[in-house]
């Protein structure tokens, strides 16, 4: 798991979308755009199909898109772009995930839904708009879950006369089908599409190109061969998901090619190179009440690798197809829990998660689908014929030039240097031919019969074809149809190839040779790894948060997702508060929104000046839409009572999971049934909330607090789909960036196997690697069993680089049928036809007749099945291998038994006719068979399995069990074959296992044997004309009819098995499988009487097999000796005289008794001799032949006493020095721990344990005493030899005293040595007192002290800090003398102990916090008494008080103003008096003074004439007149 803090993530999820789109696309529909100005930003935006593919989800994004679409689709035939931008929006991500979870919420809550009618005809008519955009990107969408949707109203709400809608959509559907035709099939998927498995009237109809025979030219014989092979595998699923949907799950279910499984549980999520791998676990599936059956499955084929699977719901809505990846085979698990794990990756490009999600949440069932062949390869194949862009290559087969142009003659001098004669005698004239058309021939067909050296001549020219090629032209590519017939194709070839220049594609191998050659190479590319990982790290984050679901909503989610509501918010809330929205900045309205989202009241600081807030949490009482969220409760939600009780509830939840035990995120989501509540909303509360939003007198701050929750859980749910669309963002980049890796992997590869010389792929492993093969040089293409591939199969394997196809196979015939489809194959080589191209352009072709494998009554018998392709007896070649097989009376019979199979409707399996073979190959074994030898054949997979569990179990592991299918090709001397058959009798009525049975038989060499139940087949044996009578309408009889019927004939058919006594011919018999135990093997009850080789005795031992050597014979031998003696010994050993006789021994001349035959040289003479040295005067006794090891050395212990103290212990002969008896010196040390050396050699080191306390005096260790005399050495710089002398000794042994009474003296030898310093942690007290953990070792200085430490301030806050910031603390708030005082206090040291005073760094301490600023919010009471809260530091000064009063004036007028303000000035209209007493109203305010009077006055000038000024001019005017002594208007004189 990943942390969801990662930087790259934040990135992405900045550019998931680009708001602005999502903001326009809003507009459009508020404003109602018309087609220019959509067309006009569409055109201008170059980057617009990226932005509308993910676009932002919002809410009514649906109906904005329902707009948009409307809109530009009237025009679609006038402008292209439209038509283009549509298509854009049908591929949108984020458009079809607005599809998905409309159809989901009409389905689940269709009860509750008004308009329903509505609702579904928007859908239906949202898509039916995009009918004139490209088909195939309509059909590709999800436009089918509107048709499942229907089908689900229509069945389950027939109350509802919708028909006319319905009928729409059935046209609608029709149209969709009606178009498969015109679509090209390059631009059709290979895998299943859920549009396909919508059907009109019950019809199977491709949905998906046609499948007409018109090949007259390339492209369209192409399109027909993608189309019908596309068709053959999904024609019967279609038809069985399509009536699963129509029947449902709960009632009995019949359907042939789909296993069904349920309750799929989420186990992890991995992501390799190339795509998401998804594990899961399932039950059986019994919702239909059917009987549970376990399964073994160690050897079950279901859920195989690369099965197509399908995961659904019980409506089957929607459909998500995946292959197979894994699949657990641990039976123990399954036995206990019933639950069977295994992985898939989902087809297609995009990830599926949030449809995946969303399923996991409902009832899930899961589907596999079973093909006729592995799905995984064949989507590979479909993918490969898209890529084909012509087949004009095919025609240059056609050509008769020769392949080695240039190397002709070269070619025809090696065969002669490699005598070629001797070559050709050990083939027949045909297999010759056969060897010359593939070396020479660019086109060849050789045909032949089981047995006829097809492979053998193919691996013949393979080794020519190697000899002579140019290096460009290699490898050779080999392709079969199956791993069997690979493998044993190029197990013959390494035996004359070396296997270093093999490849083996492909890794399902099972044979060890093979094995070697797998191809596997690590590729050396220049790739950025970092980007792809973190693309990978990415994906997991996106993905645990989806499973956590783990979301929170804030202001900023409202913002982006409703911006409607977000409006309505805000504006509600200033209109309460008589606000407008240029008086709060953007910081405001996120915390007004958060206060909203949190249930919580508002703060004053927020605003930029002093407002009166209501109380939120007052009006949460009306209930506006919870009526509707309650009728409509299809979450299963309770009410909540009130918020206390929500908060009680929260408190009660977060009590719980804290005494949870820790769950994996997978295991969460499974507990929480995949977050069922929270992946959907209420669709109709939405509704309802949106037309609220329209409503002017509602306040959405006095909503319901349920109403808050469910417009947050719409939120969260918008949230959640942006996070899918930013996952299938990061995958798409994820997979471009996957398909580069293996791009350059590819190149690599290919650069590698071009240096082979041979290339073997099977055909569904050939799909897998089309890009590699595609590029090879391989010039030369040889395909096995050809008659078993389909032409579609070689199509997408043929390049331009291949000049050479060489085909080998049974018949001539390629014409296939398809397995499920039930038509003809199409004729890929149409000249290839034995009728045409062969007879008119004399292509090669060879058909091997002669058969050289099957023993010669074999031979004929199979022979006899089609005597058209069968030569007769007296034209086949004598088969040199024929013998009769040991123990048994007949190497080839049909036994018929009395036991019925047990029927499965998917298999067949007869546990007696298996029990019956098992013992019969026990019985084979016994007589002298190899495992190896022995095979056994059935065409069913059941019966194989448990015939394989059976040998297993008996660890014979070497004896092949397979199907038919899988031993094409090979063969084996013995072959038994199971057709489990009685009930079941009319499946060998279809050709395909006809020609398995034929194929069958042909693979025995030596033995053949049959097991079946034939009771149900009329023939009277005993009437042998009744049989020639049938032969003769041999062509009216069914194929068990003429098995039975010639093995009657051949006397090979009956009831009992006849076992053979080898040596004396007599019989027994075999009729159930207990009858086996009765029987020796190979053998009966009499004597057997066969003689014994080189003797005339005969073997008296019950029949037995084996051969009689003469060294097995257990009579008495009584043949004359030379020496005229008789011999007494058995017959099978050799012939001596035993008769005892005296004779005199020649090296001493004493006498002694032996046998008559014995070699008087080499008896040992046993007389009693004696001998005294004269040395040592030793007396010792021995036998004559002892005499060389007593004569010269005395062998008496010596027995001396030694220097050391020991008595010597060697011989008497030997030197005594030195002692080499065990140590016992005394150690230096003093210690008495055992010395491990000699007593010559220096003492070995002393192990004696010391303890040693360290010197923090707590702790101790315990070291070895020779180490800790190496210390001391090292210590005093004292050389080796000083402790052993006496000083050194008795200083050691002086310290070790003293290290073992514990005292301290010698620690200062180890002070400074690291090893002797403690390491335990540190426990020493703290000088602060406090007991908080040292993180140090005890012998380090302690770690510093991070106690936190609460001080009381002056304003009875609480101040914390750490006990390590405090002396910090002291230094900056204590003055000098202060921290004197502190430093010399001696108080503690000299107090009594019956004084209790503090000392004065704790007087100091408690005083320090008044002299700290407290930097909490102010709460202190102003002093003006006001309640306006101060917005300083409780330390500081406190603000202002901005509070309105109101003062009266000196003007008597009053002012409402901020407490703390001194601007007294009056600001209202002057009243005041005038000085001139006019009545002129004053223009300023009343603290200003008056504004000029403007009343018009006369004024006497000094002529005696008045004239009219203002009154402020008044004085001015009448002292310019008399300074500037101004003349009067009237009298013009001047004064």
């Amino acid at each position: 798991m990943y942390n969801d803090d990662q930087p790259s993530i934040l990135q992405l999820e900045n550019n998931v979308q680009d708001q602005e789109l999502s903001l326009w696309i809003r507009d459009c529909f508020i404003q109602q755009f018309d087609i220019e100005k959509i067309l006009y930003r569409l055109d201008n935006d170059k980057n617009i199909k990226k932005q509308l593919k993910y676009l932002n989800p919002t809410h009514q994004l649906f109906d904005y898109y329902y707009y948009l679409i409307q809109t530009m689709s009237e025009f679609v035939n006038i402008n292209q772009n439209i038509k283009k931008y549509l298509e854009y929006i049908a591929q949108s991500q984020s458009f079809q995930n607005q599809i998905s979870e409309r159809c989901h919420l009409i389905i689940t809550q269709a009860e509750s839904i008004d308009n329903l009618e509505y609702q579904i005809e928007q859908l239906f008519q949202i898509f039916f708009l995009l009918k004139d955009i490209d088909m195939n990107i309509l059909k590709q969408s999800n436009i089918s879950q509107i048709f499942t949707l229907q089908k689900i109203i229509e069945i389950n709400f027939p109350e509802c006369n919708y028909n006319a809608l319905y009928k729409n959509f059935d046209q609608f559907l029709c149209l969709l089908q009606d178009s498969a035709e015109m679509q090209k099939y390059n631009n059709i998927p290979s895998y299943p599409q859920p549009l396909e498995f919508i059907q009109f009237g019950g019809e199977n109809k491709q949905m998906f190109g046609k499948t007409k025979n018109h090949i007259e030219s390339t492209q369209n014989y192409l399109n027909y061969l993608f189309n019908f092979q596309r068709e053959d595998y999904i024609y019967n699923i279609r038809e069985d998901i399509h009536y699963l949907s129509e029947k449902g799950f709960y009632k009995p279910i019949d359907v042939d090619t789909i296993d069904l499984y349920q309750d799929i549980r989420l186990i992890s999520f991995e992501i390799n190179n190339f795509d998401i791998l998804w594990k899961i676990s399932l039950e059986q599936f019994n919702l239909d009440g059917r009987k549970i059956k376990l399964i073994d499955w160690n050897y079950s084929k279901k859920l195989h690798l690369g099965s197509l699977i399908c995961i659904t719901n019980v409506e089957c809505h929607p459909l998500l197809f995946g292959i197979i990846t894994h699949r657990s085979q641990k039976q123990d698990d399954y036995n206990i829990k019933q639950r069977i794990n295994l992985q898939f990756r989902f087809l297609g490009s995009k990830s599926q998660i949030m449809e995946f999600l969303n399923l996991l949440s409902q009832q899930t069932i899961f589907m596999e689908c079973k093909t006729s062949t592995q799905a995984e390869s064949l989507i590979y194949q479909l993918e490969s014929i898209k890529k084909i862009q012509s087949l004009n290559y095919i025609d240059s087969f056609i050509q008769k030039n020769l392949f080695f142009k240039n190397s002709s003659q070269n070619f025809d001098t090696f065969l002669q240097q490699q005598q070629w004669s001797q070559l050709m005698s050990t083939l027949d004239e045909q297999q010759q031919k056969a060897i010359q058309y593939i070396v020479y021939e660019n086109l060849a067909l050789i045909q032949g019969l089981p047995g006829t050296g097809k492979t053998h001549c193919a691996i013949l020219a393979v080794r020519i074809l190697i000899k002579n090629m140019l290096e460009k032209d290699k490898p050779i590519m080999i392709v079969c149809q199956n791993n069997h017939t690979l493998d044993y194709f190029l197990e013959k070839i390494i035996e004359y190839i070396p296997i270093n220049q093999v490849a083996r594609l492909g890794g399902s191998s099972e044979s060890a040779i093979v094995q070697k050659c797998l191809f596997k190479t690590k590729s050396k590319i220049d790739f950025d790894q970092v980007e792809f990982q973190e693309l990978k790290k990415c994906l997991h984050i996106i993905f645990n948060r989806l499973i956590q679901y783990d979301y929170t909503i804030d202001a900023q989610y409202i913002t982006r997702f409703w911006p409607q509501l977000k409006d309505k918010l805000i504006n509600d809330f200033l209109l309460k508060i008589d606000l407008n929205n240029s008086q709060i900045d953007d910081v405001a309205q996120n915390q007004i929104l958060n206060s909203w989202i949190n249930v919580k009241q508002l703060i004053d600081s927020i605003l930029q000046f002093e407002t009166q807030l209501f109380q939120v949490h007052q009006n949460f009482q009306k209930e506006q839409i919870i009526e509707q969220i309650e009728l409509n409760n299809i979450f299963g939600q309770q009410t909540k009572q009130s918020f206390n009780q929500q908060d009680q509830d929260q408190q009660t939840l977060n009590f719980s999971l804290q005494n949870e035990s820790p769950t994996s995120p997978f295991e969460q989501f499974n507990s929480q049934n995949q977050n069922e509540s929270n992946l959907h909303y209420n669709f109709k509360g939405i509704e309802k909330i949106q037309e609220c939003l329209q409503d002017k007198t509602l306040n959405f701050w006095e909503l319901n607090y349920n109403d808050i929750c469910e417009i947050i859980k719409y939120l969260k749910y918008l949230k959640y789909q942006e996070d899918c669309l930013l996952f299938e963002k990061i995958y798409r980049k994820f997979k471009k960036m996957s398909q580069t890796l293996n791009d350059l992997n590819d190149s690599f590869h290919i650069k590698k196997l071009n240096e082979y010389e041979i290339i073997g792929v099977t055909f569904s492993d050939a799909a897998y690697y089309n890009n590699i093969l595609t590029q090879l040089n391989s010039k030369v293409l040889i395909i096995e069993e050809a008659d078993e591939v389909l032409k579609s199969d070689i199509t997408t394997i043929l390049t331009n680089n291949v000049k050479r196809l060489i085909l080998i196979g049974n018949e001539v015939n390629l014409a296939n049928s398809f397995n499920s489809y039930h038509q003809k194959n199409i004729d890929l080589f149409r000249r290839l036809n034995p009728n045409t191209i062969f007879r008119e352009n004399k292509i090669p072709q060879v058909i091997l007749s002669t058969q050289r494998r099957m023993e010669a009554r074999i031979n004929d018998f199979v022979s006899m099945f089609d005597t058209k392709n069968y030569l007769d007896d007296q034209i086949l070649i004598q088969i040199s291998n024929k013998k009769e097989i040991i123990g048994l009376n007949s190497n080839i019979f049909i036994f018929n038994h009395y036991q019925l199979e047990q029927i499965d409707s998917k298999s067949k399996e007869n546990a007696e006719e298996a029990e019956m073979i098992f013992q019969m190959v026990q019985y084979l074994i016994q007589v002298g068979y190899k495992e190896s030898q022995i095979t056994i054949l059935s065409i069913f997979q059941k019966q194989v399995q448990g015939l394989k569990k059976k040998f297993m179990n008996q660890n014979q592991q070497q004896v092949k069990v397979e199907t038919v299918n899988n031993y094409l090709g090979e063969e084996n001397d013995i072959v038994i074959i199971s057709l489990v058959i009685n009930d079941n009798h009319h499946l060998y009525q279809k050709k395909k296992n006809q020609q398995k049975i034929k194929i069958a038989f042909s693979r025995a060499k030596l033995g053949l044997y049959v097991f079946g139940n034939f009771d149900f087949l009329q023939i009277n044996s005993d009437k042998p004309q009744i049989l020639y009578e049938l032969i003769k309408d041999f062509k009216r009889l069914t194929f068990l009819e003429k098995l039975i019927t010639l093995a009657e004939i051949k006397n090979f058919y009956s009831d009992t098995i006849t076992l053979k006594c080898r040596t004396h011919g007599k019989q027994s018999y075999v009729q159930k499988s207990s009858d086996w135990f009765k029987f020796k093997a190979g053998c009966c009850d009499q004597v057997c009487n066969q003689n014994f080789d080189k003797c005339n005795h005969t073997c008296q031992e019950i029949c037995h097999l084996g051969n009689h050597p003469e060294n097995n014979c257990q009579e008495q031998c009584q043949r004359i000796l030379q020496c005229g003696h008789k011999c007494q010994q058995l017959c099978r050993v050799q012939c001596t005289c035993t008769q005892m006789i005296y004779v005199t021994l020649p090296v001493c001349n004493h006498r002694a008794l032996i046998n008559c035959g014995q070699d008087p040289a080499e008896v040992l003479c046993l007389q009693d001799q004696e001998l005294q040295f004269l040395n040592c005067k030793h007396l010792i006794h021995y036998q004559c032949y002892q005499r060389e090891d007593f004569l010269y050395k005395c062998q008496h212990a010596c027995d001396n006493l030694l220097q050391c103290g020991h008595l010597c212990s060697k011989k008497c002969w030997e030197i005594c020095q030195p002692c080499e008896q065990k140590c016992v010196k005394r150690r230096n040390c003093g210690h008495l721990d055992e010395c491990q050396n000699l007593c010559y050699q220096s003492c070995s080191p002393c192990n004696q344990k010391i303890t040693i306390q360290l010197d923090c005096g707590k702790h101790s260790i315990q070291n070895k005493c020779f180490q800790i005399q190496n210390h001391i050495l090292k210590e005093i710089q004292a050389p080796p030899f000083f402790l052993k002398s006496k000083i050194g000794s008795h200083y050691l042994i002086q310290i070790m005293q003293m290290l073992k009474n514990g005292q301290k003296e010698p620690n200062f030898i180890f002070k400074q040595v690291e090893d002797y310093k403690c390491k335990n942690p540190c426990t020493k007290p703290r000088k602060c007192g406090h007991i908080f953990e040292c993180k140090n070792f005890c012998s380090q200085e302690c770690t510093q002290c991070e106690q936190v430490i609460t001080l009381s301030l002056e304003c009875g806050h609480k101040y914390q800090l750490l006990c390590k910031d405090q002396n910090n603390l002291l230094q900056n708030q204590l003055s000098k003398n202060e921290q004197k005082i502190l430093s010399q206090c001696q108080h503690q040291k000299n107090q009594l102990s019956f004084e209790t005073y503090q000392s004065c760094s704790q007087i100091i301490r408690n005083q320090i916090g008044y002299k700290i600023k407290c930097q909490q919010v102010c709460n202190r009471q102003r002093q003006c008494g006001h309640i306006d809260p101060c917005i300083n530091k409780c330390g500081q000064k406190c603000s202002p008080c901005q509070y309105i009063i109101t003062k009266t004036l000196d003007c008597r007028h009053e002012l409402q103003i901020e407490c703390s303000s001194e601007n007294l000035q009056c600001n209202r209209p002057c009243t005041k008096i005038r000085e001139c007493l006019h009545y002129y109203p004053c223009s300023n305010y009343c603290s200003q003074p008056c504004s000029p009077c403007q009343v018009e006055i006369l004024i006497n000038l000094p002529c005696g004439h008045q004239k009219l000024v203002k009154c402020y001019n008044k004085e001015n005017e009448q002292q310019r007149l008399v300074e500037n002594e101004q003349n009067c208007e009237y009298c013009q004189n001047y004064f």
